[in-house]
């Protein structure tokens, strides 16, 4: 039996965390929930990481150090960025450090699952 992929969620506000974490793990993937920047990268660091999903704005850092953090160490993992708060700026300053996706919150179930399986594909690809 294929190990399931694991995925780290990074999300600040604790019931969005879960929502995430449970909508991820029915779709049957494994998942690591972290609250913060620092919290984000020890659990990349001590966990073989298959894909990130973090929010934008974070306490102690943001996605986008995140997005830096993880493609220095690991650029073959991709990164989608999520917002609640979307604006040209915060997308010009992402695009450069070519995310995997960069979404507005809410997201559908459905387009999640799809973009997991899209991002995860194109990485074994």
């Amino acid at each position: 039996m294929p190990k399931k992929k694991l995925i780290l969620i990074v999300e600040d506000d604790a019931d969005t965390r879960a929502q995430l974490g449970l909508l991820v793990e029915l779709l049957g993937y494994d998942t690591v929930l972290c609250a913060d920047g620092p919290e984000a990268v020890s659990g990349f660091d001590q966990h073989k990481i298959d894909l990130v999903l973090t929010d934008l704005v974070l306490p102690r850092g943001d996605g986008v150090d995140l997005l830096n953090e993880f493609h220095g160490k690991r650029p073959e993992v991709p990164v989608i960025i999520l917002t609640g708060y979307p604006s040209e700026g915060s997308i010009m300053e992402t695009l450069p450090r070519e995310p995997y996706a960069y979404l507005t919150k809410p997201i559908s179930g459905e387009q999640l699952a799809d973009l997991l399986e899209r991002a995860l594909s194109a990485k074994t690809a």
